[in-house]
C-alpha cells in the first residue's frame, strides 16, 4: 500500500489516534500549575521523539510529514503551531493531541520546537 493509500484510507489517521490514546495511560497529564516538571519535560521530549518523530523524522528533519526544524518552522507563528498540535490536521495523519496534552504542554513543546530542534534530540 502506498502512503497516499494510508491517508485515503483513514489507516494512518486510526494508527495514531490508537499510538497517542495509549499515551494517556503510559503519561497522564498533571494538573496545570504554570510551570512542567523536569520529569514531565523529559516525557514531552520522549514523546516529540518518539510519535512525532515516527512522521517527522526520528531527527524531526521530515518523513512521512514535514520537517519541524526551527529554519522550517519560522514561517509559522506559535498560534498556528499551536493549533497544528492541539487539533491535529484535517485529511491527513496529523492527529488531534488535545485531551493527550493540556495547553500548557503544548505551548512548552512550540516553545521548544521554535527555539532549536537539534536542543530537543539531545535532551
Amino acid at each position: 500500500m502506498l502512503r497516499n493509500d494510508l491517508c485515503a484510507s483513514g489507516l494512518l489517521c486510526n494508527l495514531g489516534l490508537l499510538i497517542t490514546g495509549g499515551l494517556l495511560q503510559l503519561f497522564p497529564l498533571p494538573a496545570v500549575t504554570g510551570e512542567l516538571s523536569n520529569e514531565r519535560q523529559k516525557e514531552l521530549v520522549y514523546i516529540i521523539q518518539q510519535d512525532c518523530g515516527s512522521c517527522h523524522g526520528m531527527n524531526l528533519k521530515g518523513g512521512l510529514g514535514p520537517p519541524l526544524t526551527s529554519e522550517t518552522l519560522k514561517t509559522k507563528s506559535s498560534e498556528q503551531l499551536f493549533d497544528i498540535i492541539s487539533q491535529g490536521v484535517a485529511k491527513t495523519p496529523m492527529p488531534s493531541w488535545i485531551g493527550i496534552l493540556n495547553n500548557e504542554e503544548i505551548k512548552w513543546i512550540v516553545t521548544r520546537l521554535q527555539s532549536n530542534t537539534s536542543l530537543i534530540m539531545q535532551y
